[in-house]
């Protein structure tokens, strides 16, 4: 385990430096960033390296995360095709029960979500408020000044 944690922090460091000399060298070619201060898909491809770095870390981080689920779903490799294939058979046995165990009106289970969860609802409604406004208020005040 501990040999797997060592192979993977070496590939983010390396990753992560090599990405992040790649902006400051992109940052003093090009000087200042734009006056505007737009944000686009363009923008944001470049600033993450570029898209085949971009896709590169989107291939790590697929990688990690089917690695991690296979080490634990294996229960360390001590179960492993087994472990794997129990896992991924739930989703078979939680859509059948999905389809044939509620049967009660859709307003039914927002009323229970309500009543369950309204404040994790409150708050993640606040959350998802301020994500989307905070950028667009800071963009605001950027353009005007």
């Amino acid at each position: 385990m501990l040999v797997i944690a060592l192979v993977l922090t070496i590939g983010y460091r390396h990753l992560w430096k090599s990405s992040h000399d790649d902006r400051r060298a992109k940052k003093k070619k090009k000087g200042r960033s734009d006056a505007k201060g737009e944000v686009d898909y363009r923008t944001f491809v470049e600033r993450a390296g570029g898209s085949t770095k971009l896709m590169l870390w989107l291939l790590v981080a697929l990688g990690i995360f089917i690695a991690v689920n296979v080490l634990f779903y294996s229960s360390f490799f001590t179960n492993y095709p087994q472990g794997v294939y129990d896992a991924l058979k739930t989703f078979q046995f939680w859509t059948k029960t999905g389809q044939e165990a509620h049967k009660h009106p859709v307003a039914t289970y927002i009323w229970w979500l309500l009543l369950e969860e309204s404040p994790l609802l409150v708050l993640g409604t606040i959350g998802a408020v301020l994500a989307v406004l905070k950028p667009a208020l800071a963009l605001d005040k950027r353009l005007e000044a």
